[in-house]
């Protein structure tokens, strides 16, 4: 993903590793911006974010099971 990050154009990056061949998260983020890491997990990650205006608001990136039958379990 640091390739990625380097070709997007942005100066910052979070990943999270898949878990065998599902999941996997990457969150990049350009520097106008901080980031705060709150949480992250295999299934989210949860980040407070201050703008170029000193907004401050919250992200949260969610990725839920791909089979509908156990999306329960991502709820849970």
């Amino acid at each position: 993903m640091g390739k990625w990050r380097l070709k997007l154009g942005f100066v910052g990056k979070l990943v999270v590793d898949c878990k065998g061949r599902s999941g996997g998260l990457c969150m990049f983020w350009s520097d106008k911006i901080v980031v705060d890491l709150l949480s992250y997990s295999i299934a989210h990650i949860d980040v407070k974010v201050k703008d170029d205006r000193d907004k401050v608001w919250r992200f949260t990136g969610f990725y839920g099971h791909p089979d509908q039958s156990q999306r329960r379990h991502s709820w849970a």
